[in-house]
């Protein structure tokens, strides 16, 4: 299966009603991030494979880390759940 990815910067674009679910999942999860971390998540990246999402991005801490992946649980499905957000102390605003 394809990996489909949330990103405000280029938006994927479905092909089918499948991919167009797992993008509006990918989409659902990111607002929430960003809605519950106050969009202190840099690069926020989202990605769905049908199995797992994949997050993706900068933080300024660890706590950020932990509060993306809060947000995302509730609305993974059962999917697993793969924080990569790197945490880079000080991040320039």
């Amino acid at each position: 299966m394809e990996n489909l990815a949330y990103n405000d910067i280029l938006p994927v674009v479905p092909s089918s009603p499948s991919t167009e679910a797992h993008l509006g999942q990918c989409n659902r999860i990111a607002l929430a991030i960003q809605t519950l971390t106050h969009a202190a998540i840099r690069d926020l990246r989202v990605e769905s494979n049908g199995q797992k999402v994949i997050l993706t991005g900068e933080c300024s801490t660890f706590y950020l880390k932990q509060l993306a992946q809060e947000a995302a649980l509730p609305l993974a499905g059962g999917l697993l759940i793969h924080n990569e957000i790197v945490v880079r102390h000080a991040l320039p605003r």
